[in-house]
């Protein structure tokens, strides 16, 4: 169905749209079937925080507008063959990505499947890395949206925008720290699985596993695509940690913003 709708479409943000509903619809579905499990109402609490976080923030940048595709789907689509492109579409852009949303909940129906015998150190410590991870996402978010809407009203005058990037806040630390505090979220979800079972990396982690991979192809071709607007992305990468939040080395835009 999504494959059909994006070719008829020409519009390959179809699954783009369902990425923060369809985990916290698995995980309502969980809570339904084991409804008394304390991890499963608070995982499926914090997902849904997840979701209407990410919602929020698509809808705002436009995302479920008409013509509101993902830009880096239509730089692939320029710079590959067309038989490529729709070769990735079905595998991966319109099918994969389900199967990796659905992945993200096993954690919750294995903690759900485990009978619930009290709180442990690790349930703190997902509960509390989850909603670490939303914050960061959240302000992230914000500083990226506040950046892009001085660079719209005022994009050359401004010390801030005119590099064309964001380098400030918590994107001084990092360069993609919204990347990073997404990641540390599905991680920290899998331990609700790894506290029931004591093992990692079965098929219940999959999804999470997953997702990590993603995003190392996800940040690379993003960072393709900023390099090749903006030369001074370059130095901005030599100084600035990848994912990881670190002491940011010194480069010709941060000096500027600092005076």
């Amino acid at each position: 169905m999504t494959y059909v709708l994006s070719v008829s479409m020409n519009d390959y943000s179809i699954v783009d749209r369902l990425w923060s509903f369809m985990p916290p619809l698995y995980s309502w579905i969980i809570l339904f079937h084991y409804p008394d499990n304390p991890r499963v109402q608070w995982a499926t609490a914090l997902i849904s925080l997840w979701g209407f976080r990410l919602t929020f923030n698509f809808w705002r940048k436009g995302g479920y507008a008409s013509g509101g595709e993902d830009y880096r789907w239509g730089y692939l689509r320029e710079n590959i063959p067309p038989w490529a492109f729709q070769l990735l579409n079905i595998t991966f852009i319109s099918t994969m990505q389900h199967a990796l949303l659905l992945g993200l909940t096993l954690p919750v129906l294995v903690a759900g499947q485990t009978p619930f015998q009290g709180w442990t150190v690790m349930d703190v410590v997902a509960l509390d890395t989850m909603v670490s991870a939303i914050i960061a996402e959240t302000v992230a978010d914000e500083q990226q949206w506040q950046f892009h809407q001085k660079k719209k009203d005022n994009p050359l005058q401004s010390k801030e925008t005119r590099d064309g990037f964001i380098s400030s806040g918590l994107w001084r630390y990092s360069r993609h720290p919204n990347f990073c505090a997404e990641q540390t979220y599905w991680i920290a979800v899998t331990l609700f699985s790894f506290t029931c079972t004591r093992i990692f990396g079965t098929w219940w982690d999959v999804g999470s596993i997953f997702l990590v991979a993603l995003f190392q192809g996800s940040t690379w071709l993003t960072e393709k695509i900023t390099l090749s607007k903006y030369p001074a992305y370059s130095s901005y990468q030599q100084a600035t940690s990848r994912l990881l939040p670190w002491i940011p080395g010194s480069w010709p835009g941060n000096k500027e913003h600092e005076n």
